[in-house]
């Protein structure tokens, strides 16, 4: 049976399907997620395990070497590519194309690494991580002719603020220097005080420790105890007591250094217009809106700056969601041109009725194609709306033929559900 012979035998079946159309539809649209162009799966699992201290030969030979054997079995691994670097071991796993449940592969390569032996001590926990294309969503800069302090702490605060917007999955951040202590020696004090450079590192270091230290027993709970000798500041690093003269008396490290507070070797610049600043990008997650990402930044930027004094500039720069924003607005604007067309030239050659029906079948389609979309994973971005747009026009054509088709089978006489039958399936 014919679609349309199916449709006019049953209008309760045909009239219940628009409707769940039209409220299918709103309610997919709303849900569905936002963003400038789709994901792109990468098919790559990266493996990163840090090994401090450690030259790049023997982190290849004690952690790349042993991890690339242990996950050489696993499932729908295609290839296996390392890099051993000082400190760090990067392997990159290639997976089959077509390979579906990449979490599933996550979770057995970590069961294989878990399941090593002989891993060193000083090495810290591997990690597993899906490869996936983030995409910047919008820009924010911070400047103003302000210290460097001030300026970083601003952006630690809207830092801060733009990692609790919903659907952000990180920042990049450039222009942002962590603050260093410097500990200068004065060599004559220490030949002085008969002490060794070696001494005062020991001494730093042991006072800049966070370890276990057992725990409390309860009745129903235990409590575990840490040792937090964390060194924070200039003043804690000269407070430290590096050992005692025969007389008895503490010899600090302010007695025998300079020490200052001051910030890293630059490896990053941010500039905007043309003055210096610290720039944070915003990443949007997977599942994230743009538009709404972008309006939540807008408004933090904003709230923000009613806090901070005029010479703070915060700006937002590179916002992604405009350009989304316009090609949305091109599918309202064009749909409803083409309604309206639709409405008008129906209304006037043909009848009011027919006009209706007509025309109520573009957002039904469009809206249909909205469920479908949802149901298969397919976010609105700038492609499907593209798409859409390019549809329109065929979906607008088509409605005015079939409908006018129908209605010259009802002027030669033809019952109105037969003509519709007959209209339809002709074209």
């Amino acid at each position: 049976m014919k679609v349309a012979e199916l449709s006019v035998k049953n209008p309760v079946f045909a009239n219940l399907l628009l409707i769940v159309m039209l409220v299918g539809g709103i309610v997919s649209y709303r849900a569905m997620t936002r963003e400038v162009f789709p994901e792109i799966p990468m098919d790559m699992i990266l493996i990163k395990t840090i090994y401090t201290g450690a030259p790049p030969e023997e982190v290849e030979k004690q952690i790349t070497i042993p991890i690339e054997n242990s996950i050489e079995n696993v499932e729908n691994i295609e290839s296996i590519a390392s890099q051993s670097y000082e400190n760090i071991s990067l392997i990159e796993v290639k997976v089959q194309q077509g390979t579906k449940n990449l979490q599933k592969m996550v979770n057995d390569i970590k069961t294989e690494i878990d399941q090593m032996e002989n891993i060193p001590e000083g090495a810290e926990e591997t990690q597993v991580l899906e490869m996936t294309s983030e995409m910047p969503v919008i820009g924010v800069s911070v400047s103003g002719p302000i210290p460097e302090a001030a300026r970083r702490k601003v952006a630690e605060e809207l830092k801060d603020r733009l990692m609790r917007i919903e659907g952000v999955s990180g920042l990049q951040v450039s222009g942002l220097r962590d603050i260093e202590i410097w500990v200068e020696i004065d060599p004559l004090r220490m030949r002085a005080l008969n002490l060794s450079v070696d001494a005062v590192v020991d001494a730093i270091g042991s006072s800049n420790v966070n370890l276990p230290a057992g725990n409390i027993k309860g009745l129903r709970q235990e409590f575990p105890l840490r040792t937090s000798e964390k060194l924070k500041t200039a003043g804690d690093v000269m407070d430290v007591i590096i050992t005692r003269d025969p007389a008895g008396r503490k010899i600090r490290v302010s007695d025998v250094a300079l020490v200052t507070e001051t910030f890293e070797k630059k490896l990053s610049f941010g500039r905007i217009d043309g003055e210096e600043s610290i720039t944070i990008m915003v990443m949007k997650s997977r599942t994230g809106n743009t538009i709404r990402i972008a309006e939540e930044v807008h408004e933090a930027v904003a709230d923000l700056s009613k806090e901070l004094p005029r010479v703070v500039n915060l700006k937002t720069y590179q916002d992604s969601s405009r350009y989304f924003r316009q090609r949305l607005e091109t599918l309202y604007v064009s749909g409803g041109i083409g309604l309206l067309l639709v409405l008008t030239v129906l209304f006037i050659f043909l009848n009011w009725r027919l006009a209706f029906w007509t025309a109520l079948g573009i957002p039904a389609s469009f809206l249909g194609a909205f469920i479908a979309m949802d149901f298969f994973g397919i976010t609105i971005n700038m492609m499907s709306l593209f798409s859409m747009i390019l549809v329109l026009g065929m979906v607008v054509d088509d409605a005015i033929i079939v409908s006018e088709n129908c209605y010259r089978y009802m002027l030669k006489g033809v019952p109105p559900a037969r003509a519709a039958v007959l209209g339809t399936s002709e074209v």
